[in-house]
């Protein structure tokens, strides 16, 4: 009787956790980083890869699909807190803050304003939400556009929904800022070290190559 009611008291804890799901985020092909994420109240945004170079000039950002998902509980996207794009402190870039208005469709597209703002120094994209999202709503959100690329790195925007300094979801693709330009460095060392006669090594795009190494 006391094990049964142990199995019931388990099984009740269980049933009332959130539900989870499993999301494999590694690299191409190799099925192994795995990431949890709620599948109660859950945002999802989207966009395409985007290869950007140190010094580029003002760029378009690709179209953003924003989703609530699945909202059975929590708030999910409303009038109090807005939607907020990010873009992670190791994208050295910004959002173009002259850029005010976008471009914005879908079929939720008549419940936020196509006027735009920006926060965190113009890392933060804000869309007013004027009205609140229901189950799949989706928005498309373009017309903008990414500038000041000033250091390379590698992320993924990131999309808060509650106005607490915390990621709803984060994009499925990332964005890249690559060095670019060729370069070269030659090293001419001393007798018996190995670089005595000539190497040198480039990098183009982000990627090495060396010769008499």
């Amino acid at each position: 009787m006391q094990k049964a009611y142990f199995l019931f008291w388990i099984l009740c804890l269980a049933v009332s956790k959130p539900a989870w799901a499993l999301g494999y985020l590694g690299g191409n092909g190799d099925g192994f980083a795995v990431g949890r994420y709620t599948t109660q109240d859950v945002m999802l945004i989207g966009s395409t890869t985007q290869t950007f170079a140190v010094g580029d000039s003002a760029t378009a950002i690709s179209t953003i699909e924003i989703i609530q998902d699945l909202a059975a509980s929590g708030t999910g996207i409303t009038t109090a807190n807005d939607i907020r794009v990010k873009i992670p402190v190791a994208l050295n870039m910004i959002f173009d803050n002259t850029d005010t208005t976008a471009t914005i469709t879908g079929g939720a597209s008549a419940k936020v304003s196509t006027t735009v703002s920006y926060e965190d120094t113009n890392a933060t994209l804000v869309i007013d939400v004027t009205s609140a999202f229901a189950d799949a709503d989706v928005i498309y959100v373009s017309g903008l556009s990414f500038k000041s690329f000033n250091t390379s790195g590698t992320g993924r925007l990131q999309l808060e929904t509650d106005n607490a300094g915390s990621n709803n979801a984060v994009d499925d693709n990332y964005k890249y800022i690559l060095l670019g330009s060729l370069t070269a460095a030659a090293f001419y060392g001393g007798n018996g070290d190995g670089f005595a006669a000539y190497s040198f090594q480039t990098q183009q795009d982000g990627v090495l190559f060396g010769n008499g190494f």
